[in-house]
């Protein structure tokens, strides 16, 4: 039991760095749901062994920075980019939005034509930015060879705020306080 405690600690601080990474590059993605801001992490081993896309309405929080630099730190470039109408992206936020496909397409195309691109794209995300992996997964793009969804909802009857037939308030408040630009 000690010794799991232990690995479970080592691995917890591997994951948590007290220092912010910046982007390689920032630039905007255009999409008929907005201009969706998207910042790239180049690996420092190049070539990299493929690209983790991470799309996400909740860009900009600490949180995300130990996540990019895992990637990063372990041989892959990482593209992080905020969804349509949320953190400096234009557009309107839609929960479990179909346009999510569209947005993801347009981005592996971009990602397809960068000189740093290996031609190997993973989605990735977990909680809503699973969904927003799963929502890339359905472009079926040449490029994306995996798909690596953790806790996504799929279904917003049961995988959100009426799970289990109750409202869950806490989350409806969440999802108003998404600020949504129009």
């Amino acid at each position: 039991m000690r010794i799991q405690f232990y690995l479970f600690f080592l691995l917890l601080i591997s994951f948590t760095k007290a220092h912010a990474i910046n982007a390689d590059q920032v630039i905007a993605i255009e999409t008929e749901n907005g201009t969706l801001t998207t910042s790239v992490y180049l690996s420092t081993s190049q070539p990299a062994k493929a690209t983790i896309l991470l799309r996400s309405p909740y860009l900009g929080l600490d949180s995300y920075d130990s996540i990019i630099e895992n990637w990063v730190d372990r041989g892959y470039n990482l593209i992080a980019q905020s969804a349509a109408g949320t953190g400096s992206s234009s557009g309107s936020f839609r929960y479990l939005s179909l346009s999510e496909i569209d947005d993801s397409h347009k981005t592996l195309d971009w990602i397809e034509k960068q000189n740093f691109s290996t031609g190997k794209v993973i989605a990735f995300g977990e909680s809503y930015d699973g969904y927003l992996a799963l929502a890339t997964g359905l472009t079926q793009h040449p490029t994306l060879k995996a798909v690596i969804a953790a806790s996504a909802p799929t279904n917003p009857m049961t995988d959100s705020f009426t799970a289990g037939g109750m409202v869950e308030f806490a989350l409806l408040k969440y999802y108003v306080d998404v600020p949504s630009k129009k």
